[in-house]
């Protein structure tokens, strides 16, 4: 009995012996196989670990915004054909267009497209999201930046000569003042006086009340610059301090003076939303200024530097404006009213510009 139950230890002794070696390979196995899978999970980090690569995402955008540009250019030809003096009168980058928008958006995505396409597979090597996603993100803050510079710039603004433009532009010599009307004239100094000229009579004043009142009703039938767009005018000229956007109806050019029918409604900004603050009358005459307003005190002025064609408005020495003007542009005549309530100018309400427009 003893001699079995010693053989018995023995082999109890020796089991016990196997698994105290067997353990420290069974315990350095398991950090091999923990270490690979670790590796395993950081090769795993990249874009196919649920994350999309950026590489394709970018050239979708290349396309989209390809797409875009062809769409928006096709659209802007569409709107020239439709009216010819866009070329003339438009902003080069006008969002009132909704051809330019498109234009101009798909460029900003194909430029984003083509950074992701560039870019995208040494971003995906980033092991955090912000190094990932943050240069995208940074591309797309500095073209918002760089398009509302654009807006703000000359780009965003009418190439159309300003016809209502300040002191500083060339005018013509202050003619006699015009029998017809008895109007007092200053071309060069673009005053305006309210009551400059001889007191008139009870029927003479009665009909000025009549026509201011008249030119009054259709500013006010366009109370924002949005209503004007709506209703057939065009931007002539974008804001400036005093004189404010300036929107006209080329088909009112060539017309009979009517107070009713001003060619040009002023805005106080170039937003939709802007308001009305007053109009203005553009009309040729060869024998001085034109015949206007009942009375001595509309003060008509002009700019000898430009003309108003069939195809928008030019200046003197554009060649177009050379073929379809003429010599117009020295027989223009220019007025402008400010007629809309609380807009009254203190320089007068036929003054050349107003200073309640900073």
């Amino acid at each position: 009995m003893a001699p079995a139950v010693e053989s018995t230890a023995v082999a109890v002794l020796h089991t016990d012996d196997r698994s105290v070696h067997a353990a420290p390979d069974d315990v350095a196995a398991e950090p091999e196989g923990t270490g690979g899978e670790r590796r395993r999970r950081e090769r795993g980090s990249g874009p196919g670990n649920g994350r999309r690569a950026l590489r394709p995402v970018g050239l979708a955008l290349l396309v989209a915004g390809g797409g875009a540009q062809v769409t928006g250019a096709s659209l802007d030809a569409w709107l020239h054909l439709r009216d010819p003096s866009l070329a003339h009168h438009e902003a080069v980058f006008s969002f009132a267009n909704p051809g330019h928008g498109l234009l101009v958006a798909g460029l900003g995505t194909m430029v984003l497209g083509g950074f992701l396409w560039a870019a995208g597979p040494r971003l995906d090597r980033a092991r955090s999201r912000p190094r990932r996603l943050g240069p995208p993100a940074a591309v797309v803050a500095a073209l918002l930046v760089l398009g509302l510079l654009a807006a703000r710039s000359d780009l965003g603004r009418s190439q159309v000569v300003d016809v209502t433009a300040s002191d500083a532009h060339a005018h013509s010599p202050p003619p006699a003042s015009s029998a017809a009307t008895g109007a007092v004239v200053d071309v060069h100094s673009h005053g305006g006086l309210l009551g400059g000229g001889a007191p008139v009579d009870a029927a003479t004043q009665a009909l000025l009340t009549a026509q201011l009142a008249q030119a009054r009703a259709t500013a006010l039938r366009y109370p924002t610059l949005a209503d004007a767009v709506a209703g057939g005018y065009t931007e002539a000229a974008g804001y400036f301090r005093g004189i404010g956007a300036h929107y006209m109806r080329y088909s009112l050019i060539g017309r009979e003076f009517d107070p009713a029918n001003p060619q040009m409604l002023l805005y106080g900004g170039d937003d939709p939303g802007s308001h009305v603050v007053g109009v203005m009358y553009y009309m040729y005459s060869s024998s001085g200024p034109p015949e206007g307003f009942a009375g001595p005190y509309d003060v008509w002025h002009q700019h000898p530097e430009t003309c108003v064609g069939p195809t928008g408005a030019h200046f003197s020495g554009d060649p177009e404006g050379a073929a379809e003007c003429g010599h117009k542009g020295r027989n223009a005549w220019l007025l402008h009213a400010w007629v809309v309530p609380g807009w009254d100018s203190v320089e007068g309400v036929f003054s050349a510009a107003n200073s309640r427009l900073p």
